[in-house]
């Protein structure tokens, strides 16, 4: 495996597989266990304990033992630490309404140990209110609590015609990672992170299998 200024590198398919490891390690099925094995894993994904071993070997600090397994807290320590789950507890979020709304709500945040302090929106209907425990406050406030929280995710969920500026703003403030849900490709400096959500192109990749299926049913 190899390390690029002392930061571990791993194939791009097992940094995929890493949150749902990390989704079943932390869930029912391993509650009251200290030690979880490559083969309970493999088994409960549909996967080959091969492949999990390997995955989790690229991870795992203490390694596992034979017969038993990895030690399940400190695997957990281990994935969330590579992920970074552990070093960012803040993010923003611009754009409170329609999608931006329904995200404010979503529990999924807690479970990666990230909290939204706080959400922007130019609609003074908004302004001043809260949405699922964040306060929604005028865009032109973004850049300088970005700034004074040392923020640096942010949520993009503003109509497209404002992504570009609104990224800028992020980055102003200091954020280095996006979440981007607009259908704008952003340009942004190598430093900055971007993750793109494309919702119609998913959907019309979801519809194109479905027209798949209902031919081959046919």
């Amino acid at each position: 495996m190899e390390e690029t200024n002392g930061i571990r590198s791993i194939p791009a398919q097992t940094l995929k597989r890493l949150p749902t490891y990390l989704t079943f390690l932390r869930g029912s099925a391993c509650a009251g266990s200290a030690y979880v094995s490559a083969g309970k894993l493999a088994a409960a994904l549909d996967r080959t304990e091969i492949q999990v071993r390997k995955d989790l070997a690229a991870v795992s600090t203490t390694g596992g033992k034979p017969k038993v397994g990895f030690a399940r807290d400190a695997l957990i320590r281990d994935i969330e630490d590579f992920l970074g789950l552990r070093n960012v507890d803040s993010a923003i979020l611009a754009g409170a309404d329609g999608f931006g709304r329904a995200l404010l709500g979503y529990d999924g945040f807690k479970k990666c140990g990230i909290t939204i302090v706080a959400a922007f929106d130019d609609d003074p209907a908004l302004v001043g209110g809260s949405i699922g425990g964040a306060h929604i406050l005028g865009m032109e406030k973004l850049t300088s609590l970005c700034k004074r929280l040392h923020i640096h995710i942010g949520v993009l969920c503003v109509p497209d015609e404002q992504a570009q500026q609104t990224a800028e703003r992020m980055i102003e403030g200091g954020v280095l990672a996006i979440w981007n849900f607009t259908n704008v490709a952003l340009q942004t400096p190598e430093t900055v992170a971007v993750r793109n959500e494309n919702l119609i192109d998913s959907l019309t990749l979801l519809l194109h299998e479905l027209s798949q299926r209902m031919r081959a049913d046919a």
